[in-house]
């Protein structure tokens, strides 16, 4: 069974942008639905911050159609909110994780991501995140989790939950695609 759009087949009649609209209209219902359940009173675990960060991507090998092992890297502007929406800390981080699978089209695989996050207030986080993602042309939808080492002077002993979209540009060219550029959600609880 195929979804259909006033009666036909997405693949075959969707205008071009379609599925760029699709995309984001269920990124940003994503990133609403994490955005209330972090405002709503927390059960089990306190709400400390809401992140959004800023990601400029980088592939070891352009990313192409074909799925290849791949070293991920890049740089992260991280802006934090308390739970009353007021501004709480700013940060820069720079990472680097391996995928399996990586192709334009497609689930991809990623290992363990581990970050320090630089405050500007001079304090820092060693976060390890475990995200997971589909890519669709280009397009990856991601959601995961993570935790922050006791030993951080900023959030330590925090877990982390994240929801986000990173797009390229290249993807189905001669030349793959070799940067991506991004927005992540991460909601800090403990």
């Amino acid at each position: 069974m195929t979804a259909s759009f006033r009666g036909g087949d997405l693949r075959r009649k969707a205008r071009p942008g379609y599925r760029t609209a699709l995309l984001l209209s269920v990124g940003a219902v994503l990133l609403s639905g994490t955005l209330a359940a972090a405002s709503s009173p927390a059960t089990a675990r306190d709400v400390v911050a809401i992140c959004t960060t800023k990601s400029t991507v980088t592939f070891s090998a352009p990313l192409s159609d074909t799925a290849t092992a791949e070293t991920v890297s890049g740089t992260d502007v991280i802006d934090c909110f308390d739970a009353e929406g007021k501004a709480l800390v700013s940060g820069t981080s720079a990472f680097s994780e391996a995928v399996s699978g990586a192709q334009c089209t497609g689930h991809e695989q990623h290992g363990p991501a581990s970050v320090t996050v630089n405050w500007a207030d001079g304090s820092l986080s060693k976060i390890v995140t475990r995200p997971r993602g589909q890519m669709e042309d280009g397009r990856e939808s991601f959601a995961g989790e993570g935790s922050v080492s006791p030993d951080s002077t900023r959030f330590a002993g925090d877990t982390i939950s994240m929801v986000g979209m990173t797009v390229t540009k290249g993807c189905h060219t001669p030349g793959g695609a070799s940067k991506a550029f991004g927005f992540n959600v991460l909601t800090f609880s403990h």
